[in-house]
């Protein structure tokens, strides 16, 4: 089995675990996305930190399947640091709206990140036209997500069917 799909099935299961320990946490702290007339259609007010859950079981199974394999890390603390970053926006953002400028600021963080650390669009031989385009589809797709992210549920089913 590969590496890519031990993670993928290790932190799908991990996901099951973690999330309703998000849910019953989010409910506890009171960190919950309430009804409104405009977008926010549900009836009863729904936990966030499903981000956090994802988070967390995405990189217990990365360090998992890191520890049997060998290679370089310096790309995998790439992926770690910006879904870091990722991750904690998101957090401060679910309890305090953030604006969408700093929002924009800290996926552009993110998304160096992962160039730095060597994260990019491989297939473009243009180093900066492959940065360029790396950190575009990187703060695009963070984008989208999080525009979907309006029904529980929604941005995690699409993020597994679109892996």
């Amino acid at each position: 089995m590969s590496a890519s799909l031990m993670t993928a099935l290790a932190a799908f299961g991990l996901a099951l675990i973690f999330t309703p320990l998000a849910a019953r946490l989010a409910f506890k702290l009171r960190i919950l996305d309430h009804p409104d007339a405009k977008l926010k259609k549900h009836e009863q007010p729904v936990p966030y930190l499903g981000g956090l859950a994802v988070y967390l079981s995405f990189v217990a199974a990365l360090a998992a399947v890191k520890l049997w394999q060998h290679g370089t890390l310096f790309g995998v603390v790439g992926i770690l640091t910006g879904a870091t970053v990722i991750t904690v926006l998101g957090l401060i953002d679910d309890k305090h709206a953030l604006s969408p400028g700093v929002k924009f600021l800290g996926q552009t963080v993110a998304a160096l990140i992962l160039i730095y650390c060597n994260m990019r669009l491989q297939f473009i031989h243009n180093p900066v036209l492959s940065v360029v385009l790396s950190l575009l589809w990187v703060v695009g797709i963070t984008n989208a997500m999080n525009l979907i992210d309006i029904m529980d549920g929604l941005s995690s089913g699409v993020g597994v069917i679109a892996s």
